[in-house]
């Protein structure tokens, strides 16, 4: 009890004067970690929790079967939390965001969080569900998430796919949310799935809230029952307006194909 009771306090130490990744009052609410087992070592102002280890600060929790924590000391003698590691079975909540994986590592000078495995999934308030197969960092400093490998984006809206993307948040003035996502650059066999459209590229951007995309390096639409080939397109999903472009400097000039399924448009009407 008595070692239990002094990591409380040594965490509690670690992050009093430093902004932590939860981004919650400073100083009003103390780190609280329980565990099976605890252990701290004051010379490298390092503790380690194990067995169903919990960490909560505020709104947020961090549970996995490990914690490490460890703090600098600063030229005032007062400590600050330099970085957290989570590993197996690791899972994050908050009021914005949940989150699993196999380890999470977070960096307090950058502010950056990384979340690593096999399977890594974050789920955001707004209804977006982000998964990849090898890494998601996010870096909190400048609202951004980036995801390598098999990396899927899920909505109400629709499906992206792609090898590696990068997520921008924003201040969510209208949801009333602290952040939510704006827009998502995605390279490496790239597909975006609605109800209605699907489009293939090398490369894209989508508009999370104008519903939109932009497509370069070799763009294939299917749009209800219709196909289209062209280098670029801007497709509208809110309003199912697509526009695809050509290359005129290559020799013979590219042209924009586009191939209509009367079948498809008679059974429609």
């Amino acid at each position: 009890m008595n070692r239990i009771r002094k990591v409380f306090y040594l965490f509690t130490m670690f992050v009093a004067s430093d902004a932590t990744w939860a981004e919650l009052p400073e100083n009003e609410h103390p780190l609280e970690v329980e565990a099976d087992q605890i252990e701290c070592q004051t010379k490298d102002n390092r503790c380690v929790a194990r067995g169903r280890a919990k960490a909560v600060k505020g709104d947020l929790v961090l549970r996995a079967q490990e914690i490490e924590a460890v703090s600098t000391k600063n030229n005032d003698s007062k400590h600050s939390l330099r970085q957290v590691i989570a590993k197996k079975n690791v899972k994050l909540s908050s009021l914005t965001e949940k989150a699993k994986a196999e380890e999470a590592h977070y960096c307090a000078d950058q502010d950056i969080m990384q979340l690593r495995g096999h399977e890594v999934i974050i789920e955001t308030v707004d209804g977006h569900l982000l998964t990849a197969r090898k890494l998601i960092e996010y870096d909190r400093r400048n609202k951004r998430i980036d995801a390598k490998e098999g990396v899927v984006i899920q909505s109400d809206k629709g499906t992206i796919f792609a090898d590696a993307m990068t997520a921008f948040l924003v201040d969510g003035e209208k949801s009333g949310n602290r952040i939510q996502l704006q827009k998502v650059q995605a390279e490496g066999n790239v597909i975006i799935r609605t109800p209605q459209e699907l489009l293939k590229a090398p490369k894209a951007i989508y508009y999370v809230e104008e519903k939109r995309a932009e497509a370069m390096g070799g763009v294939i639409l299917f749009q209800n029952g219709h196909f289209a080939a062209g280098l670029k397109a801007t497709a509208n999903f809110e309003t199912g307006k697509c526009a695809l472009e050509s290359e005129h400097s290559q020799n013979p000039p590219q042209r924009v194909k586009v191939i209509m399924d009367a079948t498809q448009q008679k059974a429609q009407k």
